[in-house]
């Protein structure tokens, strides 16, 4: 890091970092790719590969439907406009090669975040170097990058976001010219943010109020409403046209049929497991914002990334955190993250100053390393997270020598020190474990995403086209075979999302009826993870480990060439 944060005039500075990350990004995908009859396959997260088999049906002409014929059609995805783009690149690309086409968008966005983070630097004065750890910190910032190659929205919203922060930073006031055209593009920066996720707009509500502070919001508040209101209406009206509803079916999942109080608690433990990285970074940030030390426009940053961090926090708790909580981050958290991680890059150089003033600095730093990294980021009885304290602490002693050799050192030594010590912390902090997890063991699900996109495959090339199937795991059978698909957990089904929940509360994986989805609808498969004995009343013959075939001629005539060495049902 000492030698990121040197100035070398002829480096061509902002490829640099650009150049590195995008070799991992390259490496990062190549991971999540195999091999099927020898072509290559590409894989996305689970979630993701839902809104490609919507895409699919889009560009195959059934429309924006779960299955071909639906009526009524069910909205079982949350991002309109990015599976919109899916499916642009599944006109061109076959179904086999999109998902690597999709990943590869995802990081040419992530590139795209970099450079707008440069842009932000450079407005608040940061020494070339500082702009290239910058780029380098967001970019590594695995929550962002896992959530984004694994083919979600994550890396989309936080370019939007980004680039809405970009905007308020801009020097202005009431009487420029440029305000009313500034808030008119924040605007609609807000209303793309809203079709790729209507959350965002909670998000958005941050960014257009500190952009109206400067400029007026009397003035720019019609600029301000009407871009986003339009994007709105669309969404409101499409989606009530469409499939006769004003939210998502996931939304009717997620938020029906639990007490508030169970919601919150869940919401809680999700905000406790983000707590350590988000509580680094905000008393970081926190500390400088509250300095009179600190130039009012990287205050400005720091205040409006602690207000997105503190409005996604609320959120987190308030729909009982993410289906997919690990790596002590979430989707809605990697949205905003990258502002407040510009924020602290931007105010690294203000340690010195903070030392200086304060010779306390060493213990607030050590204790922030043994309550918070040590408390919420790694649990005693967890053993993987033991081997993440082990990291923590080498944070802790980073910054402990590096908070010493301030107090003694020359004031050169002191800043260069003092930089490196809080970027290192902060980079080991968010992301450390979670790569070096990575390196040893892939991301996390790819393996199963591999398996089932896998599976997917192998029945679209063994069982009749007409082959119903149901499943929990469900993106990338659906995805990959095409067929008649039945969602066991609800996503797209209206049914499910609106039953009361069968099962412990986890967001979009607490409602399960099978009697409805298995003795009812009749799939020919059912894929539903673990040995499920219930299903087997209902007609089925176990052939694998959690795989199920209906037990009738229909199905006797391919089930041996599914699942060789399988007697016929």
């Amino acid at each position: 890091m000492s030698g990121i944060l040197r100035d070398q005039p002829l480096l061509p500075r902002p490829f640099v970092p650009l150049f590195g990350v995008a070799v991992l990004y390259a490496v990062f995908i190549a991971r999540t790719v195999f091999t099927y009859k020898g072509h290559l396959v590409g894989t996305l997260f689970d979630d993701a590969l839902i809104s490609m088999r919507y895409a699919h049906n889009l560009v195959s002409g059934h429309g924006l439907v779960w299955n071909p014929g639906e009526n009524p059609p069910v909205e079982g995805y949350s991002n309109l406009a990015w599976t919109l783009i899916m499916s642009a690149v599944l006109l061109v690309c076959s179904t086999t090669i999109a998902p690597m086409v999709v990943s590869a968008i995802g990081a040419a966005i992530l590139l795209a975040c970099g450079l707008v983070v440069r842009r932000i630097l450079q407005r608040l004065d940061a020494a070339p170097s500082l702009q290239m750890a910058g780029i380098a910190i967001v970019l590594t910032y695995y929550p962002l990058v896992f959530w984004t190659l694994r083919g979600m929205e994550v890396g989309l919203l936080a370019w939007l976001v980004l680039l809405g922060v970009e905007i308020v930073l801009r020097p202005t006031s009431d009487e420029d010219p440029q305000a009313g055209r500034e808030i008119a593009t924040l605007s609609a920066l807000a209303g793309l943010a809203f079709l790729t996720r209507n959350d965002s707009i909670l998000v958005f509500a941050v960014v257009l109020a500190a952009a109206l502070q400067t400029r007026g919001a009397r003035r720019h508040l019609l600029a301000a409403i009407v871009p986003l209101g339009v994007c709105i209406l669309f969404q409101f009206g499409f989606r009530y046209a469409y499939y006769g509803e004003l939210m998502p079916n996931t939304y009717v999942l997620k938020m029906t049929g639990v007490s508030l109080s169970v919601r919150l608690s869940r919401g809680l433990d999700a905000f406790a497991e983000t707590l350590a990285p988000l509580a680094w970074l905000a008393s970081i940030a926190g500390a400088a914002a509250l300095s009179d030390a600190t130039p009012r426009p990287v205050k400005r940053l720091l205040v409006v990334g602690l207000a997105l961090a503190a409005v996604q926090s609320c959120y987190l708790v308030w729909v009982g955190g993410d289906a997919w909580d690990f790596d002590h981050s979430n989707r809605f958290l990697a949205s905003v993250a990258p502002v407040l991680l510009t924020g602290v890059v931007a105010a690294a150089p203000l340690c010195v100053r903070f030392v200086e003033r304060a010779r306390s600095a060493l213990v607030f730093l050590l204790l922030n390393i043994v309550f918070f990294e040590t408390l919420f980021l790694f649990p005693v009885f967890d053993p993987p997270s033991n081997r993440m304290m082990l990291l923590g602490w080498a944070a802790g002693i980073v910054i402990a020598v590096a908070a010493v050799a301030v107090a003694k050192g020359s004031p050169t030594r002191q800043r260069s020190l003092c930089m490196t010590g809080a970027l290192v912390a902060t980079v080991l902090i968010t992301s450390g474990y979670s790569w070096i997890r990575w390196s040893a063991g892939n991301g996390q699900y790819v393996v199963n995403d591999i398996g089932v996109s896998q599976f997917g495959l192998l029945l679209r090339d063994t069982v009749p086209p007409r082959t119903i199937i149901a499943a929990g795991w469900l993106g990338g059978p659906a995805y990959f075979t095409g067929f008649e698909a039945i969602d066991i957990f609800g996503k797209t089904d209206k049914h499910i999302a609106r039953i009361t929940p069968t099962l412990p509360f986890r967001p979009g994986h607490n409602k399960e009826d099978l009697a409805y989805s298995v003795g009812m609808l009749r799939p020919d498969i059912v894929v539903i993870g673990l040995d499920r004995p219930d299903v087997e009343p209902h007609g089925y013959v176990r052939v694998r480990e959690g795989i199920y075939v209906r037990r009738d001629e229909a199905t006797s005539d391919w089930v041996a060439a599914a699942f060789p060495g399988t007697a016929r049902p």
